[in-house]
């Protein structure tokens, strides 16, 4: 009788130790689930914020060095008269470099002009090449040229993938095609490293 006392008390006691393990491993897995839960919040905050900035500061760009008569007049020449293309992509870099040696500083890579056909009309980060057409893979300038309204997202390119802000490019009824800033992700990722102090990186799912 004593001997089955004995294996009824510690079958009991490994019971309650089965129990106080259980309920000690869910609590720290709840704990470990809120900690990562508010990170994942703070990630998302700290992206959607910087991605924001940068939306109003290529918005206020647009608006004061890009969307202007002179742009405007370079385009629809290119437009009309398609044997004056090289001329005006000369007139349009020389206007844009400036820009471009400028806003390098915020991390942009890639400064585009489109024609409305969606063709590369002027790479100001690498004016050699144009004219080849970006339909079929860069869905931001599909949908901006399409739609005529801006396009923000990041996107795989097929020289470079960063975070593209892309606008419509109107004067009056006249659409004369798109520009698009292009950001490179390394600027994302240092910017919320600088606000959180963590490190970041970035995958891609193909």
């Amino acid at each position: 009788m004593k001997i089955a006392k004995v294996w009824r008390y510690a079958v009991i006691f490994a019971l309650l130790e089965v129990v106080a393990f259980l309920a000690l491993s869910y609590e720290m897995r709840e704990k470990i689930d809120r900690h990562y839960k508010q990170n994942f919040e703070y990630l998302s905050s700290s992206y959607e914020s910087i991605f924001l900035n940068y939306k109003k500061i290529f918005e206020a760009l647009f608006c004061s060095v890009v969307d202007n008569n002179e742009t405007a007049l370079i385009l629809l020449n290119t437009l009309k008269n398609r044997a004056q293309a090289d001329a005006q992509r000369a007139n349009l870099l020389t206007k844009m470099s400036p820009v471009y040696f400028d806003i390098q500083k915020l991390g942009v890579k890639q400064f585009q002009f489109h024609l409305p056909d969606n063709a590369s009309f002027l790479r100001v980060h690498e004016p050699s090449l144009y004219g080849d057409t970006l339909s079929g893979f860069r869905r931001t300038v599909y949908l901006v040229n399409r739609d005529k309204k801006p396009a923000f997202a990041f996107e795989v390119g097929r020289f470079a993938s960063g975070f593209r802000y892309v606008f419509p490019i109107i004067r009056g009824e006249n659409h004369l095609g798109s520009v698009e800033f292009g950001v490179g992700y390394e600027s994302i990722m240092k910017a919320m490293q600088n606000v959180s102090g963590a490190e970041y990186a970035l995958l891609v799912k193909k």
